[in-house]
């Protein structure tokens, strides 16, 4: 072979491999950096939550964690706590707090069969799930039956509906985030979306500015579902960490603080004018 095409072939393979470093460690860093619980001391705070970054909801790199965590945050504050949210992948966290070995879980779903494994607090947000197509695909379905021989990308651990978990007749594609799942669906590799419009928007205009929100149809909405701070039944002190929060958290409301927080990150919320908050 050709010494100076040897040499260049060398320098393609290496830089493809940099490259493909690079994406890896872009995309998981914030996942493995949270999974290192030694980069913090436990002792300083009264308690530990787990959750993945959701935004605009909340994440490890919104200012202040976003809206939801500062809720956490300021009202264990006004009972004197101090907490931690660790950030990882939505099963990690959801499992492992239902076993005990976290305090909490940030932006539980209220679905009756899991009140058996923790503790609901009140209401810190709502959520509405569904369904999403490239309108360049021309899927017309409306309704979960219609979307029959379609694959579907999910979230590992999600709840969307009963209706749509529990729909044998459609392929579901697990993925660990919506950002993975949308990086899947935009390549096509999955026929529809099942993700939060909000957090699907955010993550659409952040990683994909050639694609826009009016590229995408909303096929089918799936459930509105309540947003809460979860306290796992295993715990002893399940019953005081709860207590904690909803007094801070009414104390919040009291101080006309929400709002002053929902101004501060830009997030209102659809519910809020019907009374629902």
């Amino acid at each position: 072979m050709n010494t100076e095409k040897y040499k260049y072939l060398i320098k393609v393979g290496v830089s493809s491999v940099i490259r493909s470093l690079i994406t890896i460690c872009f995309i998981y860093v914030p996942i493995s950096c949270a999974l290192d619980e030694s980069k913090f001391d436990k002792s300083k705070f009264d308690y530990i939550f787990a959750t993945e970054s959701w935004p605009p909801y909340y994440g490890h790199a919104m200012v202040d964690e976003g809206f939801v965590a500062e809720v956490i945050y300021e009202s264990y504050a006004r009972m004197g706590k101090k907490v931690h949210i660790l950030y990882t992948s939505w099963n990690r966290a959801f499992e492992r707090t239902k076993q005990g070995l976290y305090d909490g879980v940030v932006g539980i779903y209220y679905v009756p069969e899991r009140e058996a494994y923790f503790q609901y607090s009140s209401p810190i947000t709502y959520s509405v799930q569904s369904l999403f197509s490239l309108k360049s695909k021309g899927i017309n379905g409306s309704t979960v039956q219609d979307l029959l021989g379609y694959k579907v990308s999910v979230v590992r651990g999600y709840h969307y509906s009963n209706e749509f978990n529990n729909a044998p007749f459609i392929a579901k594609h697990e993925e660990v985030s919506t950002e993975k799942n949308l990086t899947m669906f935009l390549a096509g590799r999955v026929d529809l979306i099942a993700a939060d419009g909000r957090v699907l928007k955010y993550y659409l205009i952040r990683n994909y500015p050639k694609t826009t929100w009016h590229d995408l149809k909303k096929n089918v909405d799936l459930s509105t579902l309540s947003v809460h701070l979860g306290f796992p039944k295993k715990l002893s002190n399940y019953k005081v960490m709860y207590s904690e929060f909803e007094q801070g958290y009414n104390l919040l409301k009291k101080e006309n603080k929400i709002k002053e927080l929902r101004k501060k990150h830009e997030f209102y919320d659809f519910l809020v004018e019907s009374g629902r908050e």
